[in-house]
């Protein structure tokens, strides 16, 4: 998705609310929809939701995290712990971001691991994770069998005390889950969800 001109990020975030002060860097990662603005857009969103708090001093996994690895910016905003990429097609440039990245920022531990999200997540104890998948869409990942193997090790995963985040086009947790012990919030119009496993 492009942007169709320059002011429609500053529209979203005006319609998101208050934006936190972070700066992602111009020299970090993309400049783009997809990258930088994408994660400044969530966050400005994510910092209006209630439970933006369990994310504060946790383990999280971002299934997917592309060649940029643009999530981690967000990870240090909300006061993550311990930021775990996978990212098996772009590993080598995802490092070399990453690297970049920690050079000024010594607040969580990071690092890219070369798998795939099934492989990772299968060999991860129960209730051990946070997690957030974006923009991996069905172009990406279009095996509906593999994405319900994906969700069932996601919902297996997930923290009581964590959180699942996650967008419009990305793997869901399927009512069969949500009704075991996981609820799903959504917010900023429906774009991104939020699945919280109860305690």
């Amino acid at each position: 998705m492009a942007r169709a001109k320059d002011s429609t990020l500053e529209d979203v975030l005006n319609r998101s609310g208050r934006c936190l002060s972070f700066e992602f860097g111009r020299n970090f990662c993309s400049d783009s929809w997809l990258g930088r603005d994408y994660f400044k857009i969530l966050s400005c969103a994510f910092e209006r939701y209630s439970d933006s708090k369990r994310l504060r001093g946790v383990r999280l996994v971002d299934l997917g995290a592309g060649a940029y690895v643009s999530g981690i910016a967000f990870a240090q905003n909300f006061g993550v712990k311990d930021y775990v990429a996978i990212e098996p097609y772009n590993f080598e440039s995802a490092q070399s971001h990453l690297k970049r990245f920690m050079e000024n920022n010594t607040r969580l531990s990071a690092k890219v691991v070369k798998s795939d999200m099934l492989s990772f997540l299968k060999k991860q104890p129960a209730d051990s994770l946070s997690l957030m998948m974006f923009r991996i869409d069905l172009a990406v990942l279009p095996d509906d069998a593999y994405r319900e193997k994906v969700a069932e090790q996601i919902a297996r995963t997930l923290s009581p005390n964590g959180i699942y985040l996650t967008d419009d086009n990305s793997v869901q947790l399927q009512d069969s889950k949500t009704s075991n012990g996981i609820k799903k919030v959504e917010f900023n119009n429906h774009i991104w969800r939020a699945y919280l496993k109860d305690k």
